[in-house]
């Protein structure tokens, strides 16, 4: 099963630095993935960021917190 590793670990006496995409037995790739290490890959490109900025010419101005008195 091939899998995405997340966090820096050592699997099957080997150092797999994060971002690393390795194929491992069944049993071995869903105990990393349930440690939270690893989440399975499917080989499709990493979803872009899809987040759009906010644009300051039609933006609300920003408020400051008054002082308490």
């Amino acid at each position: 099963m091939k899998i995405r590793i997340t966090q820096t670990c050592g699997i099957a006496g080997e150092h797999i630095e994060a971002g690393e995409v390795v194929d491992l037995p069944d049993n071995d790739a869903i105990a990393v993935i349930n440690m939270g290490k690893a989440t399975p890959d499917d080989g499709k490109a990493k979803p872009k960021d899809r987040a759009v900025g906010l644009n300051t010419d039609n933006a609300a101005p920003l408020k400051k917190r008054s002082r308490k008195k």
